[in-house]
């Protein structure tokens, strides 16, 4: 039977994706769950932005490094260096924000260099389909598709060229 925990994580297979073409690369996790010093363990050069503070604080307390970006306008808090750390990731992870929100990364996918790759999570969900369906559209590199045991699905694209509306 399945942890209740791994619901709210990225899958095993998304986690070993990202282990292994990682490298040296900064990885930019947009969204800590109960993943994320798992993940934290296995990649060198990581980093997690989460919007909750008790997710923040929960982080934290396990040593994971990341920042405590509150939500603005649906979105994380762009600060300087949120937007940094988006411009020069090397693979970027979109679990978050929770909720109904994560539509709202689209208008900021601009900021990601052209040739990162991109993880999109819970694509089984049509919203969140519907941004990667656009991302090809535009020109983005499908890599892989994963299905997790407990049927959420995710994408993993790597962004050539602009995406726009």
């Amino acid at each position: 039977m399945n942890d209740v925990r791994d619901l709210y994580r990225i899958s095993a297979g998304v986690q070993q994706w990202v282990e292994q073409h990682a490298g040296d690369g900064l990885v930019v996790e947009l969204g800590g769950g109960n993943g994320s010093r798992y993940l934290h363990q296995r990649v060198a050069n990581c980093i997690t932005i989460e919007d909750d503070e008790g997710w923040a604080n929960t982080l934290a307390e396990q040593g994971v490094p990341h920042i405590h970006a509150p939500l603005v306008d649906g979105w994380y808090d762009m600060t300087d260096e949120v937007t940094a750390l988006l411009r020069t990731a090397d693979v970027l992870i979109i679990d978050g924000p929770t909720g109904r929100a994560r539509h709202a990364c689209e208008p900021r996918l601009h900021l990601v260099k052209d040739g990162a790759v991109v993880v999109f999570d819970d694509t089984h969900r049509m919203r969140n389909l519907d941004i990667v369906r656009r991302c090809h559209s535009h020109g983005w590199e499908l890599l892989k598709r994963l299905i997790c045991p407990f049927g959420r699905h995710t994408h993993i694209m790597r962004k050539h060229g602009a995406l726009t509306k």
